[in-house]
């Protein structure tokens, strides 16, 4: 299951969703927590855009019985103060720190392609 058991955020703080709200509020959309409250997250997207978060229920089933296995409810979004490169394909940035330290297995040439793109 992709919610976390324990989710600590704090005000101001990224966040990434991780289940479809609608059309435009999809997996992996970037925000920032407004502020928690009662049983709602308020988030303000990159857009500018408010938008209040509620907590949704994920169940694993068995593969053979389809009878389910566990269930947890939590709200659908994980702190985001940095992502894979699948997360981040097709997005948009202002600044990008990329940390290319020893164990680096793309070439340049690729990097440079990357982040050339318009």
């Amino acid at each position: 299951m992709q919610l976390e058991a324990e989710l600590h955020l704090k005000q101001g703080a990224p966040v990434m969703l991780l289940h479809n709200l609608s059309a435009t509020l999809v997996n992996g959309c970037q925000g920032v927590l407004d502020r928690a409250e009662g049983e709602q997250l308020y988030i303000t997207v990159d857009s500018g855009q408010r938008v209040p978060v509620s907590r949704v229920t994920r169940t694993r089933y068995c593969p053979n019985t389809l009878q389910p296995l566990a269930s947890r409810t939590q709200f659908p979004v994980k702190a985001a103060f940095g992502m894979t490169i699948h997360k981040a394909q097709g997005t948009g940035f202002k600044v990008l720190l990329l940390w290319a330290e020893f164990h680096f297995l793309c070439s340049h040439s690729l990097v440079t392609q990357t982040i050339s793109k318009p």
